[in-house]
């Protein structure tokens, strides 16, 4: 129902406004390589694309700077976020309209059993995307960000009782691999229990 008539449009939109950020993004580099004689039409109109779209870029190019990498290519931090955040919403608008689905042909067929399946799969799978996210966002913004303090508010119940078991590989928490890996055998299981 949902997931095949309104998310193909869900999906267009995203694909959409992913371009159109990755499109800006590119011809921003290309007016910052080309370097236009600031007085000339051309010029002008590359200093006031490159003001216009300093918000984004300013955030990725304060860690280019930290690591040391050249702060023209800080819009391609840009467009690997936008990607990932394209990526994220439709996953979660799918796991969504595919608990929805469900759920409601569930309650039609009366079969409760198979409403609290698609209900704990949607859970888990929101979770799943919850806990990916929070993994991207610490290499991208390893600080305590809102969205951070949001995330590990909703995975910390899950994360930190593997985080005391499972010992860091040098710098690297691989306890969210581990709860990936149970969150998806889990769901398989529910899906296999309850028939979906």
């Amino acid at each position: 129902m949902l997931t095949s008539t309104v998310f193909p449009w869900i999906q267009y939109a995203i694909a959409f406004l992913t371009s159109i950020v990755i499109l800006i993004m590119v011809l921003r580099m290309v007016l910052i390589a080309a370097d236009p004689n600031p007085f000339s039409l051309l010029g002008r109109f590359a200093s006031r694309f490159r003001k216009a779209t300093e918000s984004p870029v300013k955030p990725f190019a304060s860690i280019f700077i930290r690591l040391r990498i050249n702060t023209k290519f800080a819009p391609i931090g840009v467009i690997i976020t936008a990607v990932l955040a394209a990526w994220f919403v439709g996953s979660v608008t799918i796991s969504l309209f595919s608990t929805i689905d469900g759920v409601v042909s569930s309650v039609i067929a009366v079969e409760m059993l198979k409403v609290l399946g698609y209900l704990l799969s949607g859970f888990i799978g929101v979770l799943y995307l919850m806990i990916v996210l929070r993994v991207i966002l610490s290499w991208i913004s390893p600080g305590r960000s809102l969205p951070m303090r949001i995330l590990m508010k909703y995975t910390d119940p899950v994360l930190r009782p593997f985080q005391a078991i499972i010992p860091t590989i040098g710098a690297i928490d691989i306890s969210p691999l581990i709860v990936l890996l149970l969150l998806g055998f889990l769901q398989n299981a529910i899906r296999g229990i309850f028939s979906l």
